[in-house]
């Protein structure tokens, strides 16, 4: 694989698991179940660091250790798209006087 080929995959990796990653930690401060909600508001900036940081991270990736990082890393943002369920981060109602 030239070096070429082999940055840009990297950088494409590095921002699916930089976007990944953000969206979840905007999920998680989201209140309610509409998105975004309260202070994850404020956190939307995030969506577009997080990519910009992975392709930072992947374009400058050199060691071993850095490209298996970023791969697993993508690896991981693969299973949470494909694993967690929609409306994940939307909280419930709140519970009931007298229901079970």
């Amino acid at each position: 694989m030239s070096p070429r080929i082999r940055r840009l995959f990297l950088a494409s990796a590095g921002a699916f698991a930089g976007f990944t990653f953000a969206w979840i930690l905007v999920g998680l401060f989201n209140r309610g179940d509409a998105f975004p909600q309260g202070p994850a508001v404020t956190m939307l900036p995030l969506l577009l660091v997080g990519p910009v940081l992975g392709v930072l991270a992947g374009r400058r990736a050199s060691s071993q250790l850095a490209v298996v990082t970023i791969l697993a890393f993508s690896v991981l943002a693969a299973v949470f798209w494909a694993r967690a369920p929609a409306g994940w981060w939307a909280s419930g109602p709140p519970p009931m006087p007298g229901a079970k």
